[in-house]
């Protein structure tokens, strides 16, 4: 059998308002779902377009095999257009329409981790078909609405780790949430910035310090790891026109690094071999290869994604 490389995204379950949300029951939240849903339905599911999608569950064996195999949502996509290029039959002959002409696209395969995180090839249907088909059949057992949200890394953490101190700090931020997020806050630039802060539109600030002054290189770093605290970032990070700007040096380095911490967001990705036949892949296969392609990105998923308060 070949092997071919596949895009791993991982995304956070939220709730429809972009909440997060304590510890989801999966067997209560998806799996009963997708498992109530009737076999001999002609379709589960179908939008304004034209798209059609079934959804079931594969439910990993215990002891199978070597590598490790989690449960599966699998949401397959019917079209009936001869005009599309999609497998007919084969795989899925457990999910066959009376009508000979039904062709399947690659299936959807989610597969659900802790806190509330699930992996998916980036192949398949988009995202936001996935909700909102899974939604309907939520709504029909009386569920809320829920959304996936990609799982995106600022790299300010491991900017944050690297920098053993900092030479200089550039920020500037809207008045009002200088306002906010300083209101409690004793040291010396949260009492100038809410001295500056009285008024509306921008305030800001570039300190700049001596480098062999390691005090004063601790009071920057403190108040850059203050930045970059979940409640705080999240607060400024989308904000029109922010910027945090540090330069910093390493242990390890001479040279000083200079970074924008509220930078270009990125999906976390990992890219897994998946052992796949001319029908794509297996569900056995699918199921492993995503639970291979967290168990490589979990340290950092845990970094990025808190634990719900």
């Amino acid at each position: 059998m070949s092997m071919s490389s596949r895009r791993v995204r991982f995304y956070e379950i939220l709730s429809d308002d972009g909440q997060r949300l304590q510890p989801v029951d999966l067997e209560r939240h998806f799996f009963d779902v997708v498992a109530s849903l009737p076999d001999n339905a002609t379709e589960h599911w179908q939008n304004e377009y034209g798209l059609r999608v079934r959804g079931r569950v594969y439910r990993a064996p215990e002891g199978a095999g070597a590598r490790a195999r989690n449960d599966l949502i699998v949401l397959d996509r019917v079209h009936r257009e001869p005009n599309f290029n999609y497998v007919q039959g084969g795989t899925y002959s457990e999910h066959r329409f009376p009508d000979p002409d039904t062709e399947f696209a690659e299936p959807k395969f989610l597969a659900f981790f802790e806190r509330n995180l699930v992996a998916t090839f980036t192949s398949g249907l988009r995202m936001t078909a996935v909700e909102a088909c899974l939604n309907t059949w939520r709504a029909a057992r009386s569920l809320a609405p829920i959304q996936f949200v990609p799982v995106v890394d600022t790299d300010r953490l491991t900017h944050m780790a690297k920098a053993d101190s900092v030479g200089k700090l550039w920020l500037q931020l809207p008045a009002d949430v200088a306002r906010r997020i300083y209101d409690q806050r004793g040291t010396t630039l949260g009492r100038f910035l809410r001295s500056r802060a009285q008024r509306e539109g921008r305030v800001g600030v570039e300190l700049q310090i001596d480098i062999s002054d390691r005090d004063a290189s601790d009071e920057l770093r403190d108040e850059l790891a203050f930045l970059m605290e979940d409640d705080v970032f999240s607060e400024i990070v989308d904000q029109e026109d922010t910027q945090v700007v540090a330069t910093y040096y390493t242990e390890d380095s001479k040279a000083p690094h200079s970074h924008n911490f509220l930078g270009q967001a990125l999906a976390i990705t990992v890219q897994v071999e998946v052992p796949e036949p001319e029908l794509g892949p297996q569900l056995w296969s699918a199921s492993e290869a995503l639970v291979e392609a967290f168990n490589r990105r979990r340290d950092r998923l845990v970094q990025v994604v808190p634990e719900a308060g």
